[in-house]
């Protein structure tokens, strides 16, 4: 069934992009705090 594969396809996608998005998060959250503590 192709809509099933298409659906799982985003579906994973979706998941790649979500934690891309909150190891970016992160990322930003650790360099604020060190900019906090080096000023």
């Amino acid at each position: 069934m192709p809509g099933a594969y298409l659906l799982f396809r985003v579906i994973k996608l979706f998941s790649v992009i979500l934690k891309l998005k909150v190891g970016l998060e992160h990322i930003c959250c650790f360099v604020l705090l060190n900019c906090l503590v080096l000023f």
